[in-house]
């Protein structure tokens, strides 16, 4: 039930910031090309709101159900050796190779929105399959 419900408030996140996100960097800076590439940093940003929710909400089940060191390896994995890997990846190692694709602005980003469904899928293999009953 959780989940559905991170959907449809991620779904209606997703669109008022597709809608009005160069209004969000504005408020915050009157710099054109700052803007411009903020806002395609939001486009990026976009695809991973729902595995990110999910994410959230499959870790938030299974530290409530104490298999918090599940949960910790998968941090660990994500966002301590997949994203600053693929960061580096894409911020210095291909962002000379794709100047069009503004990597080093939105390499981060591109690092996010790969590392959030990997953690997603790992955590909600973990609910769906039952294991975390049995750990502690």
């Amino acid at each position: 039930m959780t989940r559905h419900i991170s959907i449809l408030v991620s779904s209606a996140l997703m669109l008022l910031i597709l809608f009005f996100r160069r209004d969000l960097v504005a408020l915050f800076s009157a710099d054109e090309p700052l803007i411009s590439i903020a806002s395609a940093g939001f486009l990026v940003v976009i695809p991973a709101m729902l595995p990110q929710n999910g994410r959230v909400v499959y870790a938030g089940c299974l530290r409530g159900a104490g298999d918090v060191q599940y949960i910790a390896y998968t941090s660990l994995i994500g966002v301590g050796i997949l994203r600053p890997l693929l960061t580096f990846l894409f911020c210095f190692s291909l962002a000379p190779l794709l100047p069009a694709l503004q990597f080093t602005a939105t390499g981060s980003w591109f690092a996010f929105l790969i590392d959030t469904p990997v953690r997603c899928k790992l955590l909600s293999d973990r609910v769906r399959s039952g294991r975390w009953t049995k750990s502690g």
